[in-house]
């Protein structure tokens, strides 16, 4: 197995069904993967989810109803922070008289973006292989690339066989 399927399968995010928690889970996480941060107004809008009594109407979720999903406080959503997928980081930048919150993944959303997004198109993997290619010599840069990738492939495969 490779680290796309095993990681579908340690960290079981249903994707294919629109009308679920974590089809709303599957996009959250994908962007961050993709962009690595962002803030609620930054994602405002972005997130697709439909209905269950009415599956043809296709809606786009507002700013307070994310934040409510993120931190698990909106009705049928656990929330993303409380299950340990995302951080929430409050930096000094006030707008408005509120702080500004930036969102990141964790390892453990880090682990479950690798089954959605390739190992290499993974923006916090490509910072991680950037620090690696500061810190090495030439010679032992693919060396410390397929470790890493190497020791992320056991950690899912033995989380998978548990």
């Amino acid at each position: 197995m490779n680290i796309q399927e095993l990681s579908k399968a340690v960290f079981r995010l249903n994707h294919t069904d629109k009308f679920s928690e974590d089809y709303v889970y599957f996009q959250i996480i994908n962007y961050l993967a993709e962009h690595g941060t962002f803030t609620v107004s930054e994602l405002d809008r972005k997130i697709l989810y439909k209905k269950e009594n009415n599956p043809t109407k296709i809606l786009k979720i507002e700013r307070r109803k994310l934040k409510n999903i993120l931190y698990g406080t909106e009705k049928n959503y656990k929330g993303l922070i409380p299950l340990n997928y995302v951080y929430a980081h409050q930096i000094a930048k006030y707008r408005g008289g509120y702080p500004q919150t930036n969102y990141y993944l964790t390892e453990k959303g880090i682990l479950a973006s690798l089954g959605f997004s390739s190992y290499k198109e993974n923006i916090n993997i490509k910072k991680f292989l950037k620090l690696y290619d500061l810190a090495f010599d030439k010679p032992f840069n693919k060396f410390a690339s397929e470790f890493l990738k190497l020791q992320i492939h056991i950690f899912l495969l033995y989380h998978y066989l548990q």
